[in-house]
C-alpha cells in the first residue's frame, strides 16, 4: 500500500498524518537513499499544497523522522475514513504519475538535445578535417577561397 499512517492524536484536537510512497520506494521504505527521501518530500508537500486547495482541514506535517506528510485535522465520528484515504491515495498517485510523465519527457529532450548537439560538432569536425586536407593538397586553390 502506497499509504502509511505516520502518527494520530486522539486527545483534544484528533488528527491523523499520512505520507503517500511511490511504488519505485515501497520495498526499500527502511533504507531509504538521500533521492528516495527527497522524492517521497516532494511528491508529499504537492500532495498536502493540492489537497489544501479543496480543504483547509489538511496541512503539512512531519514525521518522527523529519519526512513532510500530509496531516488531516478535525477528525470526528462523521468522518468517513475510507473516503478520506481514497482522497489522499488518488491524490498521491495523480502526482506520482505526472511525476514520472514529466520525468520522462525532460529525459526525452535532453536525448534529442544530445543527439542533435553532437551531430552538430560532429559535422563541425567533420567539416574541419576537409577543409584542412583541402588546404594541404590544394594550397593554391584554397588560398583563393579565403
Amino acid at each position: 500500500c502506497n499509504l502509511r499512517l505516520s502518527s494520530y492524536n486522539i486527545h483534544v484536537n484528533l488528527y491523523f498524518t499520512f505520507r503517500y510512497i511511490p511504488t519505485d520506494w515501497l520495498e526499500t521504505l527502511h533504507d531509504l537513499p538521500p533521492k528516495g527521501k527527497a522524492e517521497i518530500n516532494k511528491i508529499n508537500m504537492e500532495l498536502v499544497h493540492q489537497l489544501k486547495a479543496n480543504d483547509s482541514a489538511f496541512s503539512l506535517g512531519r514525521t518522527h523522522d523529519g519526512m513532510a506528510c500530509a496531516r488531516f485535522g478535525l477528525i470526528s465520528q462523521d468522518t468517513d475514513m475510507e473516503e478520506l484515504l481514497g482522497l489522499v491515495y488518488a491524490t498521491g498517485r495523480e502526482i506520482e504519475e505526472s511525476s514520472r510523465v514529466r520525468e520522462l519527457e525532460l529525459r526525452q529532450i535532453m536525448s534529442f538535445l544530445f543527439r542533435n548537439v553532437m551531430a552538430a560538432v560532429i559535422s563541425s569536425i567533420f567539416t574541419n578535417i576537409l577543409l584542412w586536407h583541402a588546404c594541404i593538397i590544394f594550397p593554391n586553390r584554397t588560398a583563393s577561397m579565403r
